[in-house]
């Protein structure tokens, strides 16, 4: 799944997703994309990366990067995405 493709999966809405840390933790968010809160600094650092992209995680109300590669399982109205 690249970048494209993924916010065509949860376009503007709450999902959840669970995935592998790079030191192989695992984790669970519930958050959104395309979220307009105030942000300190510029641009995007990962906005070019097809498989980087930037995401609020809702319970901690703070942006995230997310590897779309390390998806183990992704929710979004009521459809699930999951890898083996």
């Amino acid at each position: 799944m690249n970048n494209t493709q993924f916010k065509q999966f949860v376009g503007n809405r709450i999902f959840s997703v669970d995935f592998t840390k790079a030191n192989g933790d695992l984790r669970h968010y519930n958050a959104r994309v395309d979220v307009k809160a105030p942000t300190k600094g510029g641009s995007n650092p990962v906005e070019h990366k097809p498989h980087l992209v930037t995401i609020f995680e809702m319970n901690a109300q703070q942006y995230r990067t997310l590897n779309l590669d390390s998806i183990k399982r992704l929710a979004c109205n009521g459809e699930i995405y999951e890898t083996i």
